[in-house]
């Protein structure tokens, strides 16, 4: 099945930050702010859409393989992995977005 350049793209750009640990602290949300640091703040959205973008994806592939018996198997699993992962990524965005404000101070 030959795929989308684009979809390929932005899923190549989202694997290029699976480059840590999975499992790290979260992010104090509450301290970002988009009125200190604008520049970083953008690349935190920039980033947040390379992350739905991905997420759209895998939705759209879970579709086409439910519709197959042999892959319906596991395609739930294959989901769950692929969203603790993007789950994962959000996070390592905003870690960098904050600690980048704390180094400020």
């Amino acid at each position: 099945m030959p795929e989308n350049p684009t979809t390929r793209t932005h899923l190549m750009a989202l694997a290029d930050l699976f480059d840590e640990p999975q499992h790290l602290a979260g992010p104090d949300a509450e301290r970002c702010s988009a009125a200190d640091r604008p520049e970083a703040w953008a690349e935190l959205t920039l980033g947040w859409s390379r992350v739905l973008g991905a997420a759209q994806t895998i939705r759209g592939r879970h579709s086409e393989d439910s519709r197959n018996d042999v892959l319906s198997h596991c395609a739930d699993a294959a989901r769950e992995a692929a969203v603790t992962e993007l789950r994962w990524c959000w996070a390592r965005l905003v870690n960098k977005f904050v600690e980048g404000v704390e180094s400020d101070d």
